[in-house]
């Protein structure tokens, strides 16, 4: 006689667009897609979202590897984690992908990478605006 495994409880329940917001301000890695060479680039960020401008911002070095990043106009950026009572969450957040221009946004935002120089000439400094964002809890 086989004893049937329990089955996991695996049904996701969508955040709400607060909730993606608040993971989004509490956790500082995730994951960027761009189209890059006609394949999709994922890689990996160490990232702060800004409420003040209302965008995810992380800075990334200078590469051939990324020349795509700085023409191809739109990405998409992935975080996950886990609550206190151990559920799992994703937030997933599309949209333009841009390079931040305004030293002063740089400066008070470079202050989250103490040992990362924010002018130092091989880092660029991009930003998603999310015009979709999305996540979910199982």
């Amino acid at each position: 006689m086989t004893t049937a495994l329990p089955t996991p409880d695996t049904r996701s329940i969508e955040l709400s667009h607060g909730e993606c917001l608040d993971r989004l301000a509490t956790t500082t890695t995730g994951h960027v897609t761009v189209v890059s060479g006609g394949r999709s680039d994922v890689v990996d960020v160490d990232h702060v979202y800004d409420p003040q401008l209302g965008r995810i911002v992380f800075p990334v070095d200078i590469g051939a590897e990324r020349a795509d990043w700085y023409t191809w106009p739109w990405a998409a950026f992935e975080t996950d984690g886990s609550d206190a009572d151990g559920t799992a969450w994703m937030v997933v957040a599309t949209g333009e992908l841009v390079e931040l221009e305004y030293r002063d946004d740089i400066e008070r935002l470079s202050a989250n990478w103490p040992d990362r120089a924010p002018f130092d000439g091989a880092t660029r400094w991009m930003s998603l605006s999310p015009d979709q964002l999305s996540g979910g809890r199982t």
